[in-house]
């Protein structure tokens, strides 16, 4: 973004209100070192109204929760783009890996009368991310349900896309999941 932020960035980002929408853009605005953006910034937050000793403290505080956020930012920003480039769709960064399973098992059944082929992506990607699934965070059964679930998935998938062949190998390795798990497939 070569564009300086605005006022009213500058008066949410002071006042933790920035929208949403606009919370990436401004935080690699300022990642990038933007000196008259920090610079108003900083002068933003100095015009509140606090005493000096509460401005120090919250100063601090601010600074401290500033610069964890801007620490972790990067990661966070490469991870979202990372999953955007191996799914093909933009995946929330925050969510935990049994989330993005989840996630990609409803995307596939979203795009179920829309396009076979992006059904089975979605699918494919959601039995992949279901091998990695820790068993130590999520217990060993939990993890064989999710992938009892994402195998079903892709399962179905082949079968919308009549690769039936496929669909019943896939079918098959859901039923042998399925007997690893306690059986809760929602």
């Amino acid at each position: 973004m070569d564009e300086h932020l605005s006022d009213d960035q500058i008066a949410g980002l002071s006042q933790a209100e920035v929208p949403r929408a606009d919370r990436l853009r401004v935080v690699r605005h300022l990642l990038k070192g933007c000196p008259a953006c920090s610079q108003r910034l900083a002068a933003r937050l100095s015009e509140d109204s606090i005493s000096a000793s509460e401005s120090r403290l919250t100063k601090n505080r601010y600074s401290a929760a500033i610069g964890r956020a801007f620490h972790a930012l990067p990661r966070a920003v490469e991870s979202a783009e990372a999953m955007k480039a191996q799914y093909g769709v933009q995946i929330p960064y925050r969510l935990t890996q049994e989330e993005r399973v989840e996630f990609l098992i409803t995307k596939a059944f979203e795009a179920r009368y829309r396009d076979a082929e992006e059904m089975v992506r979605f699918a494919f990607w959601a039995k992949t991310a279901a091998e990695t699934l820790p068993h130590e965070v999520l217990g060993k059964l939990a993890v064989a349900d999710l992938q009892a679930r994402a195998w079903a998935s892709y399962g179905n998938a082949l079968r919308v896309a009549d690769d039936f062949h496929g669909a019943r190998e896939a079918f098959k390795e859901a039923a042998v999941r399925c007997k690893r798990g306690s059986g809760d497939l929602r």
